[in-house]
This record gives C-alpha cells, sequence and structure tokens, in this order.
C-alpha cells in the first residue's frame, strides 16, 4: 500500500479493532504468565476471552468506515501476530507445562506453534476455499485446548500427561491437513454469551471441587 506520507505507529491505535487486537494478545500472553505461576484456570479464562476479542475485532473492522484504508491492512498485519502468538506458542506452552516439561511435552510444545504458523501463513496465501476453511483455523484450537484437556482432563478430572499431549498433537494436526470446514460467523453477542457461560461454568466448578 502507498501513501505520500508514512503514518505513525500511534495513528494505527485510532482504529478501535486494532486496540481490541492487542487486547487480544495481551490476554493471550497474560495466558502464559498465569500458567507459569500455577494459575491454570485463570490462565484458561484469560485464553477464553483472548478467542472472544479475536472475534470482536473482525467484527469491528467490518463495520468500520476505515475498511479500505491503511488501518485495515495494519490490522491484518496485527490481528496475524496476534492470533499466532495467542492462540499457537500460548497452547504450545501449556501443553509443554501441563504435560511434563520433559523432552516429549517439549516437542508437542513445539509442534503446535509450527503448525499454527503453517497453516496461518497458508490461510494468508489461499484464503478461502469456496467460503470454507482449508484446515481448522487456530482459534479454534486454542480454544478446545483450553477447555478440554487443560480444564476438564487436567483440573477436573485430572487425567494422566499422555491425554493432554495427544489432543495437543491432534490439535495441532488438524491445522495442517487438508481438513475442510465452514467459516462460522455467529452473531457477537452469541459469542460474548458463550465467553461469559464458560466462564461461569468454570469458575463455579473448579471453586465447588476445591
Amino acid at each position: 500500500m502507498k501513501l505520500e506520507t508514512t503514518p505513525s505507529v500511534a495513528a494505527h491505535l485510532t482504529d478501535f479493532a486494532n486496540l481490541v487486537t492487542l487486547g487480544n494478545l495481551v490476554l493471550g500472553t497474560g495466558a502464559a504468565m498465569l500458567l507459569l505461576v500455577d494459575h491454570d484456570i485463570l490462565a484458561v479464562l484469560a485464553l477464553i476471552w483472548a478467542v472472544f476479542l479475536d472475534h470482536l475485532d473482525g467484527y469491528l473492522a467490518r463495520m468500520s468506515s476505515d475498511a479500505q484504508s491503511y488501518k485495515r491492512a495494519f490490522g491484518c498485519e496485527l490481528d496475524n501476530l496476534a492470533d499466532l502468538i495467542s492462540f499457537s506458542v500460548v497452547p504450545g506452552m501449556f501443553a509443554f507445562v501441563l504435560g511434563g516439561m520433559d523432552g516429549i511435552a517439549a516437542a508437542v510444545g513445539l509442534f503446535l506453534p509450527v503448525c499454527g504458523a503453517l497453516r496461518l501463513a497458508y490461510f494468508n496465501l489461499y484464503g478461502l476455499r469456496n467460503r470454507r476453511f482449508v484446515g481448522v483455523p487456530a482459534t479454534y484450537c486454542a480454544a478446545l485446548f483450553a477447555i478440554v484437556p487443560v480444564y476438564l482432563l487436567h483440573q477436573l478430572l485430572h487425567a494422566p500427561r499422555w491425554t493432554i499431549l495427544s489432543i495437543g498433537v491432534v490439535l495441532g494436526a488438524v491445522q495442517v491437513l487438508p481438513i475442510s470446514m465452514p467459516k462460522l460467523r455467529l452473531p457477537i453477542l452469541t459469542l460474548f454469551g458463550c465467553a461469559v457461560s464458560l466462564s461461569v461454568l468454570i469458575v463455579v466448578t473448579v471453586g465447588s471441587i476445591k
């Protein structure tokens, strides 16, 4: 994109969608920090809300009057970077820490961001195919990984580590396999309700077993 003058970094932050994308990045990174200090449930909640913000920033971008401006182009680049960290690198850290922090856990922890990066690069190059994704988006995989292995298996059922690592391998693989799935575009209020409901459910169930 050619511009007569190069805008400052701060100029791009006047687009609220870009601020929401930064919120996604902050929550995703915060989830990793919470995990490292043994606040697993708070880490899960942070990742769930990062997923919501990832959908919200797309909604806001589509509604913006600056949809074709340099801010939109900047937002796309920022969104890609935030998604890679929040939904690929951070789940990899979850797998490593909760998987035992040994060689096998490290392999799975590296496998997830590698698959996420490959899938994101592929999507950026080829986009949708007949309005369908090729490979499961990292956002969906991150949400599933936070809810199923971390919350359900680790926190509630105290399942052995191999179950968490196995699910991590599966969720990494489905991102790069030629799996066709429709693009889900639920109303933003529905997604907000899902995030709130999941958060309440997790807090109540974990609190009741302690």
